[in-house]
């Protein structure tokens, strides 16, 4: 942290220029301290050791504590931030803060599946716990600092207005809720673009004053989506996102669900145009990186020690197991690698994608390379050779394509648009350019 005298000096002799525009410097680390709270926090800390030194038993985690977080007291009185600070963080700040103390008293706050979200509080609790216990058995922590709040702390915190949402009527034993309202929804049927048979329902909507809004992703698909309900006699008009919706009446306006539905109290019916024109699609599986004689991976526990395996960068080495490491404070765990010449690779867990097990239908031992070295970039090299020699050919191709004489389609009919406007995803500007030129020089 920068000492505030020569921060001072360093904007006096820099910040010769006129800002016209507000700029907002963001703080340099999450735990900020200010001269009084180093000396409440040297105070605490003291007392706080001196008491874990007496409930220790363990000769050795006391001499652990001792210097090492006899070391952190040190720098606390020399006004030094460090590393981990914010474990410290129930000394070094008066009350408890989170973030529900900051939002307006009348704010609306909404848990949905309250129960999940306790589960998963009093999981964090637990985790916290292990995590201090952890630090303490090596002498980096003294007892009793909470660092964060625990569930039961944090509902006692929270004074606006609450809406709990649950798909079970259930008790909940901290929250006594003044009202409970029943909302009964319907998934919306898919229509297969059988336009006819929405209609059908359509005029059932309407004559029940049912408010039926469709979603269209952009203004020009709900144009097209209007042209086409009008081609099949349903009216509809197109209203701002956010307009509220009019019984006994059918509006399109921008949006994006994953699916529509039906509240049959509300009397309100929602539509995407997946439901109107298309079956569920399914996204095309993703194509990755295959390597020869590879197979992927989906989690570190399908390898074995011993197990041979394909780094992309690297080539073939030997998978010895996993190895936790410190890096900047943090422990990780890292694959292990040995490479020719007993070269060590450590890969994160969760850059596991770029590692693939070795398969050989021979089961012959394939050979190790050697980190660093030129024979994978070779082989890679050779890959890349093959790969521009199709482009070659493709350039070729669309070579011929262009200089031979195209066809020229009719203007867009209404099948057309019903067509185009069948597409479930948002089209990028180069596509409808693309589109666009297709239609207009043919092919």
């Amino acid at each position: 942290m920068i000492p505030y005298a020569i921060l001072t000096a360093i904007l006096s002799a820099r910040s010769k220029k006129k800002i016209e525009r507000l700029v907002t410097i963001g703080p340099a680390r999450e735990t900020l301290l200010y001269k009084e709270q180093f000396g409440q926090a040297v105070e605490r800390l003291e007392d706080a050791l001196a008491e874990t030194l007496r409930k220790i038993k363990d000769q050795t985690v006391k001499e652990l504590l001792s210097e090492q977080v006899g070391h952190e007291l040190e720098q606390l009185k020399e006004e030094q931030s460090f590393q981990g600070v914010a474990k410290y963080i129930s000394l070094l700040y008066e009350g408890k803060t989170v973030f529900i103390d900051y939002l307006p008293g009348e704010a609306l706050i909404v848990l949905d599946e309250i129960s999940r979200i306790q589960e998963m509080s009093e999981q964090l609790d637990r985790e916290e716990a292990e995590w201090q216990v952890a630090l303490l058995q090596k002498g980096e922590i003294v007892t009793d600092m909470p660092f964060t709040m625990d569930w039961p702390t944090l509902v006692e915190h929270i004074r606006q207005p609450l809406l709990l949402m649950s798909l079970f009527l259930r008790h909940h034993g901290h929250f006594q809720p003044q009202n409970v309202l029943n909302i009964t929804c319907r998934s919306m049927q898919n229509f297969h673009g059988q336009i006819n048979l929405l209609k059908s329902e359509c005029d059932r909507w309407k004559k029940s004053h049912y408010a039926v809004v469709f979603l269209a992703a952009n203004q020009e698909r709900s144009k097209r989506l209007i042209h086409v309900l009008s081609d099949y006699g349903i009216e509809a008009e197109i209203v701002e996102p956010g307009s509220f919706p009019v019984q006994n009446a059918l509006h399109v306006t921008i949006g994006q669900l994953d699916g529509g539905f039906e509240l049959p109290t509300q009397k309100l019916v929602v539509i995407t145009e997946k439901e109107v024109f298309t079956t569920k699609m399914t996204k095309a599986p993703r194509k990755n990186k295959n390597l020869s004689n590879a197979e992927r991976l989906k989690s570190y526990n399908e390898l074995q020690v011993g197990d041979y395996v394909v780094h992309v960068d690297h080539g073939i080495g030997k998978y010895v197991g996993i190895e936790t490491l410190e890096v900047n404070g943090t422990h990780k765990d890292y694959l292990q690698i040995i490479y020719k010449g007993n070269d060590k690779l450590y890969v994160p867990i969760e850059h596991i994608d770029q590692v693939q097990k070795y398969v050989s239908s021979e089961g012959k031992e394939p050979k190790l390379y050697a980190l660093g070295g030129n024979e994978w970039k070779k082989v890679k090299t050779k890959a890349r050779s093959s790969i521009q020699d199709i482009a070659d050919d493709l350039i070729k191709l669309y070579a011929e394509r262009e200089a031979s004489k195209g066809y020229a389609f009719s203007k867009d009919g209404p099948e057309q648009l019903e067509f185009e406007s069948a597409f479930p995803y948002q089209e990028t500007a180069d596509q409808l350019q693309a589109i666009e030129e297709q239609k207009r020089h043919g092919i």
